[in-house]
């Protein structure tokens, strides 16, 4: 059995909601046949539907019924008049909600945690599951925290330092919200930090099946915490990238050559083109061809560019409206990266520049980029530079494969 870190973003995203079916269809995608089966209606009907039409206005629409025959779907917030009102059925007003509890008590039995129940503590979304037994009866709490955001994970483990009984084992179902800080401060103080995605898989019908115990993964209480090896960090916050590698962390300016480091240790093993580094790091999914006699961006890959661009200059504009500060900033580096791409395709007069004439530069610039980022890393982090230096190879082709596996969270 391997692991199903979908399954359980999939019960991250959805924890608590309750929702018609077509909303659950919607957050499910992939995952809607193995977690159909634990959602069931909670007897009560919905007050707001999703937008039925995906060219439409994008907002929920307010459900009114008159007769129990008569139930619409009325936009509320259409400002540019682009909806109109939809006929539903009642079948598709009834409210679901996810069990999830109930896979999250299998799950904590299967790593022999008792009593396994979510009990609330004082944090948001955080929860007290029971205890782990170790070192010949030594019983270790267990603390879960299912957070919305970065900073309820960060809240959650410095309060529990503060006035929970240490040491105690920390988990989340994914680390899509860890915070650098937060585990630090449960690394001083001994205190595990698991992620169920790491422990537990799930069948083909949502049935979980153990991947590692706890035994496996919990040190001996005698074992400092400094002679395991702690999480390898590369990854931007802000203006700022976090690097931890080998127990020690520095944080450096961004660039282009960080960015562009960072994709290739998340591609670890494998080749990746110049190329599809430079869209990849751009947030683009077409990857312009770089190398033949052709021109850089075929008409198609052009056009899906021009779409992109058109679909960021709607969300930015959603997100102004909405007064979505944090969403509206990262929208419009994504939009400055994409006519960037796009620029560089074109040479003077606005002719589409052929791809031979910029293949031998672009591989330079980039390779020029990571060796200067290397160079700054030797001095600021030396082990994590001699590490790069000796895993990266540059070119044409560009990967990252160090002798031995290194896990990363990037």
């Amino acid at each position: 059995m391997n692991k199903t870190p979908d399954f359980w973003r999939a019960i991250e995203a959805t924890y608590g909601m309750k929702a018609a079916s077509v909303t659950w269809h919607q957050y499910l995608g992939a995952e809607r046949a193995r977690l159909s089966g634990r959602t069931r209606p909670t007897g009560r009907q919905v007050n707001m539907y999703p937008c039925p039409d995906k060219f439409g206005c994008g907002f929920d629409h307010e459900i009114r019924i008159w007769r129990e025959t008569d139930i619409a779907a009325v936009p509320v917030d259409d400002e540019y008049d682009r909806c109109r009102v939809y006929k539903l059925k009642h079948e598709d007003i009834v409210e679901y909600e996810m069990d999830a509890d109930a896979i999250l008590r299998e799950s904590l039995h299967l790593l022999d945690i008792m009593p396994g129940e979510l009990r609330p503590t004082d944090f948001l979304y955080t929860y007290a599951a029971g205890s782990f037994s170790r070192d010949a009866g030594c019983a270790i709490q267990v603390y879960l925290t299912i957070p919305e955001e970065r900073r309820q994970f960060c809240q959650a483990a410095t309060g529990l330092l503060a006035m929970a009984e240490t040491p105690f084992v920390f988990m989340s179902l994914t680390p899509k919200f860890m915070d650098t800080v937060a585990l630090e401060g449960l690394a001083r103080r001994k205190c595990p930090f698991l992620m169920m995605e790491d422990l537990v898989a799930a069948g083909d019908c949502g049935e979980p099946t153990i991947l590692r115990g706890l035994s496996t993964v919990l040190r001996p209480q005698d074992t400092p915490v400094e002679e395991s090896s702690p999480n390898n960090v590369f990854r931007r916050e802000g203006d700022l990238w976090l690097l931890a590698f080998e127990g020690k962390t520095v944080h450096a300016p961004h660039s282009k050559g960080l960015a562009y480091i960072a994709c290739l240790l998340r591609a670890q093993g494998r080749e990746l083109h110049v190329a599809q580094v430079l869209a990849e790091t751009a947030g683009v999914a077409d990857v312009p061809s770089l190398g033949s006699a052709g021109e850089v961006l075929a008409p198609a890959a052009l056009a899906k560019y021009k779409e992109r661009i058109l679909e960021l200059r709607e969300q930015i504009e959603e997100a102004g409206r909405f007064n979505d500060i944090g969403r509206k900033a990262r929208l419009e580096e994504e939009l400055d990266a994409v006519t960037q791409q796009i620029g560089s395709a074109f040479g003077l007069y606005g002719r589409v520049r052929k791809a031979s004439d910029d293949a031998e530069r672009v591989r330079k610039s980039v390779g020029t980029n990571i060796r200067r980022c290397l160079e700054k890393l030797t001095n600021s982090h030396p082990r994590l530079g001699e590490h790069l230096n000796r895993s990266l190879s540059a070119g044409q082709y560009l990967s990252y494969a160090p002798s031995s596996a290194v896990a990363w969270l990037v």
